[in-house]
């Protein structure tokens, strides 16, 4: 393999150097033809895009935003007091002498 990453073989002794030649041209052509179709589709799929692509810089990353210690310090607080407030409005919907399906089981089995 050379450079290029094409596997190119070594004429044997005796054979005409033309043969390589024209194995280079056909090679050659078959590039040109290539290069032609993917111009030609580049076209087709976004019409003056490929002159612009090649013109324009890399489009810049953005950047995360940092929270600062304060901020995250109101963040977690109102957190806590929605959580809070979520554990108070649960517990007053729940009756207070409700009891749960294990301690109904110990009863039984005691009596």
């Amino acid at each position: 393999m050379n450079t290029t990453g094409v596997c190119v073989s070594r004429p044997a002794k005796g054979e005409p150097l033309n043969e390589l030649n024209r194995i280079i041209s056909d090679l050659e052509r078959q590039r040109d033809a290539i290069e032609r179709a993917i111009a030609a589709l580049r076209d087709v799929a976004a019409p003056g895009a490929a002159s612009a692509r090649k013109t324009t810089a890399p489009a810049a990353t953005k950047k995360r935003r940092q929270l600062s210690p304060e901020g995250r310090q109101r963040i977690i607080e109102a957190t806590r007091k929605r959580w809070a407030a979520q554990r108070e409005a649960t517990s007053k919907k729940r009756p207070a002498g409700r009891k749960n399906s294990a301690g109904k089981k110990a009863a039984n089995t005691s009596a």
